[in-house]
């Protein structure tokens, strides 16, 4: 009896296997009936998973794109537009979308849920070529009313920092109507989705285009003419003179040819180079020979630009357009190289006592007499700090009223120097005050020839007062223009 009902029970199993199975082929043989119209699982066509669709479903779907396909036509004023629906534009299927399904195994569709199967069918447009025309015709671009040509191109005024530079006149609207049809019909054959007409070369050109030889050639010039690059420095101090400044002095004659305006170069080294590099008026407590504290205050001792030697360099270096660091020409400067002291090497010259020293390295190498300039408004010599700015054998004083030559001339303040004065027998004591001189330090031969032959460029000459005598009186000699060997006053 138990080995009966165990029989029994596998019986049973089986039958309901058996059953389930029956179940399942029917269910999967009803399931394939369906793949002889749809695609199977996981296939890929054009990039669309299209798996249980129809070839209509798809070709709709692949529609879509071709339907809403716009073509932009970009233009100098803006951007038109070209729908699908103003070409006709459409897409066009071949059979191979049905001939897939048709090639189906509706038995083999539970392989294909183990692997995908991508394809790529050809899907070509066609539009309506009349309808086509029309839209172009239809663009605002191409209508002749209210065109305006491109203006010519033109070269900017200087730009700071970046200099001359050509601009394009203002964008114009004449196209040329053949070449813009002909490239929009290319555009809707490609179904590109913009045309950029400005890219495409269609636009009528301008009179004087940015690429035209004349123009480029006049901005090679200007650029030249600008070209030069001055740093003056001295120390930390610095100035940049380069075409931001440079452009500004450029004239132009009738006949095109340009020249540097030498006014705004004097201007600029006057009122730019010398407020820059010029030393500042300052005072000096200076120790004199004797021990005695003197407050010098004044005189051009220190840095002074030689405005007009600074401008012949100046113009020169401009129109050979050089790249270069330097000082400015000076017409006088410290022989230290600083205006804080004078060094060990200096004349010292006592008004008051109508005496001059000579230092050098803490000692005194040299004293002698000397006569100063009448104490007048017109002939007195200035007090002040100085430095040997011009030295001369043989030289000519010249003045109103008179011509003296002389051996030895070494001028510290414009025209007011050091020299011999062969007509005098005499030297110091008071002798100024009624047959001084029209303001220089008149010295002995002997004393002017040994002097000089010790003197350099830029050695310090301090004239002071001592006390409060006659000679103190603060006159002061009006500025007189540099003296040259044919031009000083004695």
């Amino acid at each position: 009896m138990k080995a009966l009902k165990v029989i029994s029970i596998i019986v049973a199993v089986m039958a309901g296997l058996a059953a389930l199975g029956w179940l399942g082929h029917h269910a999967y043989m009803n399931e394939s009936g369906k793949y002889t119209e749809v695609y199977f699982p996981n296939t890929v066509i054009n990039g669309i998973d299209a798996g249980g669709m129809t070839p209509q479903e798809l070709k709709a779907i692949l529609s879509k794109p071709v339907e809403n396909h716009v073509l932009d036509v970009l233009t100098h004023t803006g951007t038109e537009s070209i729908t699908a629906a103003q070409m006709g534009l459409k897409p066009v299927f071949d059979d191979s979308f049905e001939l897939l399904v048709k090639a189906q195994d509706p038995r083999r569709w539970g392989l294909h849920l183990a692997f995908r199967d991508t394809l790529d069918f050809h899907v070509s447009t066609v539009y309506d070529s009349t309808m086509l025309a029309d839209a172009i015709s239809a663009l605002k671009c191409l209508e002749m009313e209210g065109q305006y040509p491109e203006e010519p191109s033109f070269i900017t005024d200087y730009i700071p920092g970046q200099g001359y530079m050509i601009q394009r006149g203002k964008l114009g609207t004449i196209l040329d109507s053949l070449k813009t049809a002909s490239l929009l019909v290319e555009a809707a054959d490609l179904m590109l989705g913009s045309v950029d007409l400005e890219a495409a070369g269609v636009y009528a050109p301008a009179e004087v285009p940015p690429d035209d030889s004349l123009l480029n050639l006049e901005l090679k010039k200007l650029r030249d003419l600008t070209a030069a690059r001055i740093l003056y420095k001295r120390d930390s101090t610095e100035l940049l003179l380069d075409g931001d400044v440079i452009h500004t002095w450029l004239l132009k004659d009738r006949k095109g040819r340009y020249s540097y305006d030498r006014k705004a170069a004097t201007a600029y080294v006057r009122e730019v180079v010398c407020q820059t590099f010029n030393s500042a008026p300052r005072s000096w407590d200076f120790v004199t020979h004797s021990g005695d504290t003197v407050r010098i205050n004044g005189g051009t001792y220190g840095w002074k630009v030689y405005q007009n030697h600074e401008v012949n360099e100046l113009m020169k270096n401009v129109q050979e357009r050089v790249d270069t660091v330097r000082e400015p020409v000076y017409q006088y400067f410290p022989l230290t190289g600083d205006d804080a002291d004078f060094g060990d090497f200096y004349v010292e010259a006592n008004l008051t006592t109508q005496h001059l020293y000579l230092h050098k390295d803490g000692n005194i190498v040299f004293e002698s007499d000397l006569v100063s300039g009448k104490p007048k408004p017109a002939t007195c010599t200035p007090p002040g700090a100085f430095s040997v700015f011009y030295i001369k054998e043989k030289a000519i004083l010249r003045g109103a009223d008179y011509e003296t030559p002389v051996d030895f001339w070494m001028a510290f303040n414009s025209g007011v120097g050091m020299h011999d004065a062969k007509w005098r027998k005499k030297f110091g004591g008071d002798i100024f005050k009624k047959n001084g001189s029209h303001g220089c330090l008149n010295l002995p031969l002997a004393s002017a020839d040994t002097l000089f032959h010790h003197v350099v460029m830029g050695m310090p000459v301090i004239v002071y007062h001592l006390g409060d005598g006659e000679a103190n009186n603060a006159w002061t000699i009006p500025p007189a223009k540099r003296m040259d060997s044919s031009k000083k006053s004695n």
